[in-house]
């Protein structure tokens, strides 16, 4: 709830699991996530100066992955199908 009653907009992102793809489809689901979230910040009132990607155990390690590839494209074409929850204050 902290995020919630502190203004935050939350995006749940499900991934593909590498039973289901090979490994680095989590990689570009998470960025073809972000992507989008970027390209349509203004409908869900989202600051792109102040994105933070969380999450713990593997999440928490697409997180650093994504965060270390910064703008690296080779990850934004194969998206798959994505469930995307965005909610907002």
């Amino acid at each position: 709830m902290f995020f919630f009653t502190n203004g935050y907009s939350v995006a749940k992102i499900e991934y593909r699991l590498v039973n289901q793809e090979n490994a680095t489809a989590a990689i570009e689901d998470i960025k073809c996530t972000l992507l989008y979230l970027v390209h349509y910040a203004e409908r869900f009132q989202i600051d792109t100066n102040r994105i933070v990607l969380m999450g713990s155990s593997a999440c928490g390690h697409l997180a650093l992955v994504d965060s270390l590839h910064e703008n690296n494209s080779n990850f934004d074409k194969n998206s798959g199908n994505l469930i995307l929850i965005i909610t907002t204050k």
